[in-house]
Formats: structure tokens, C-alpha cells, sequence
């Protein structure tokens, strides 16, 4: 439950704006965002369209001697190639780029699947400390690094020294 003295009115420290202030201020802010938003919705489906495009002259002709087929043949793959290239001259980036549009990027692999298995682990320890507190701190509690670290093993809480 909130503790009242610890909450703060909205615009308490400053000047408080009326109804009908806040209400032009929002629909004002609505209508800035509503514009921003047609404006990169519009920039979306060009940057759609002309990647989508077909190319041609020079452009095709070494696309197709990459081995590109004939319904390959757009903006999306000459982008790809010319990253390509600037990865084969040593662009560290674009490499990176290329590994990460085809999903070979080990480092976000590992790194979720590390820090899922940790909190596992963790919520593991957290119930076994409760289960432990659950006993009033009496009792032995074995606990097999397995289970907190994997989840297997033992977790035994028995009340031998308990009075």
C-alpha cells in the first residue's frame, strides 16, 4: 500500500495548469506526434519501394555474374554486395553487419542464454534461502551446487537440530 506522505501531486512544485491548459497541451502533442509518425510511416515505404526496385544496366549484370537470379535482382542485393565488398576490403562494421543480417551474431546467443541460466540459478538460491527462513533458521539445509546451478540434485531441509 502507498504510504501518502511519500506521494507527490502531479505539478505540486510548480505552477498547476488548468483543465483546459493541460487539455491544449495534449491535443497539441498529439497532433506533433501524429505528424512525426505519417512522416517516417512515409519515409518507411520509400526506403521500401526503392530497395524493392529492379536494377539495371552495369548493376544487373554484376549482380547476375555473382549468381544472383533473375527475381534477386533489387536494391536489397546490390546493398548486400556493396556491403559485402567494403567487408572483403577489411571494413570491420560491415562485416559485422552481414554476420548480423543472416543471424550469426554468437555474442547475443550466448550472452541471453547466460544471463537466462544465471537467473535461474538465482531464483533457485533465492527459494532456497526462504524455504530455509520458512524454518525459523533451524535445521540443516543440504543443498547439492547442482540443483541451484541446474536445477537437478537435492535440495533437503530436515529438522535435525531443530529443538
Amino acid at each position: 500500500m502507498a504510504n501518502e506522505q511519500n506521494l507527490k501531486r502531479f505539478g505540486h512544485e510548480k505552477q498547476t495548469l488548468s483543465r483546459d491548459e493541460a487539455e491544449k497541451n495534449g491535443r497539441e502533442g498529439g497532433l506533433a506526434s501524429g505528424e512525426t509518425r505519417r512522416k517516417n510511416g512515409y519515409l518507411r515505404r520509400a526506403a521500401q519501394t526503392l530497395l524493392q526496385s529492379s536494377v539495371t544496366g552495369n548493376n544487373r549484370t554484376v549482380l547476375l555474374n555473382t549468381g544472383c537470379s533473375e527475381d534477386e535482382l533489387d536494391n536489397y542485393s546490390l546493398v548486400v554486395f556493396a556491403i559485402m565488398q567494403k567487408a572483403l576490403k577489411g571494413d570491420v562494421s560491415a562485416f559485422n553487419s552481414l554476420r548480423d543480417l543472416i543471424g550469426e551474431n554468437p555474442t547475443n546467443k550466448v550472452e541471453v542464454e547466460d544471463i537466462n541460466e544465471r537467473w535461474r540459478a538465482q531464483v533457485r538460491y533465492e527459494y532456497a534461502m526462504e524455504l530455509l527462513k520458512k524454518h525459523d533458521g533451524h535445521g540443516v539445509l543440504t543443498m547439492d551446487m547442482d540443483w541451484i546451478n541446474t536445477g537437478e540434485g537435492d535440495l533437503i531441509i530436515s529438522d535435525e537440530d531443530k529443538q
